[in-house]
């Protein structure tokens, strides 16, 4: 009975490795800027999305906490469109050294950071 267990297991982890022990040493999180809808002045905040929830964040530095609790290996992916929504009004990863900055700390705690083009 033992075996055909072990059997029945071992299959259904060569069919669906996903399953297996240990694949989400390296979990994958989204990331996402949102607009306060009933922020005035308009504001924006990043949400990282996971397979447990999700959470939100106003500061960048609460973003890069966040980042230093994650296990190494993991990818944090970002996709921000072609178009910011903010007017510059206190944005997130609003420009080019934000996010240069912001993908350094990633490196450094040996998380991988994938902005994914918009076109």
């Amino acid at each position: 009975m033992e075996v055909m267990k072990a059997l029945v297991v071992a299959a259904l982890f060569a069919l669906h490795p996903d399953l297996a022990l240990g694949a989400d040493a390296h979990p994958r999180y989204r990331m996402e800027v949102i607009t306060v809808a009933d922020a005035t002045p308009r504001e924006e905040m990043v949400v990282v999305l996971f397979a447990q929830g999700g959470m939100a964040f106003k500061t960048l530095r609460g973003l890069q906490q966040f980042v230093d609790s994650l296990p190494q290996g993991a990818t944090l992916e970002w996709s921000p469109g072609c178009t910011r929504r903010s007017d510059g009004a206190g944005a997130l990863l609003a420009s080019t050294e934000q996010i240069a900055a912001f993908r350094a700390h990633c490196q450094e705690r040996k998380v991988n950071f994938v902005v994914v083009p918009s076109g």
